[in-house]
């Protein structure tokens, strides 16, 4: 083969692979756009049932409580048990909480795991002694997670400063 077609037979090899790299990259971005979309719909509808009945009346009661009182402590359990009705309805109508789901968290997806570490986040932050770190703990042992779901989570608080 002469000089002149290898240089040719390179440079189309070259344009090949120049196209199938620029067409993953796209089809990437496409799919990562198309979870953000999901995620701007969850920011716009979470937590949306609290503010109808059954939540809002047990909210007016129990906000402040539960403010006082440790998370995952017994008095703070006590607290969620008189909330019950409250909680089987937010539960019901919002997925970012395992206990939406009979098999719990695993059968979350990415965008629900992902708005249920936002809400941690943020309770953690309203709450006089919250602490994300505790709280991941804490619901590591409520709901069963893995050691590496842990560590993502813990990884992920980077990303809140």
């Amino acid at each position: 083969m002469k000089h002149q077609d290898m240089d040719t037979d390179k440079n189309t090899d070259l344009s090949t692979t120049e196209n199938e790299i620029r067409k993953h990259i796209l089809l990437v971005r496409d799919l990562l756009n198309k979870m953000v979309v999901e995620i701007l719909k969850r920011s716009n509808t979470h937590d949306q049932s609290k503010l109808s009945s059954p939540e809002i009346e047990y909210s007016m009661k129990y906000t402040q409580k539960l403010k006082d009182a440790d998370y995952g402590s017994p008095e703070y359990l006590a607290i969620q048990d008189e909330m019950n009705e409250a909680l089987e309805h937010h539960y019901a109508c919002n997925r970012h909480h395992p206990e939406h789901f009979e098999g719990g968290i695993q059968e979350m997806n990415l965008i629900d795991i992902l708005e249920m570490f936002c809400d941690w986040a943020i309770a953690s932050q309203q709450h006089p002694k919250g602490d994300i770190e505790q709280s991941i703990e804490v619901n590591q042992q409520r709901f069963g997670y893995s050691d590496d779901l842990k560590e993502i989570l813990r990884n992920s608080i980077k990303l809140l400063k």
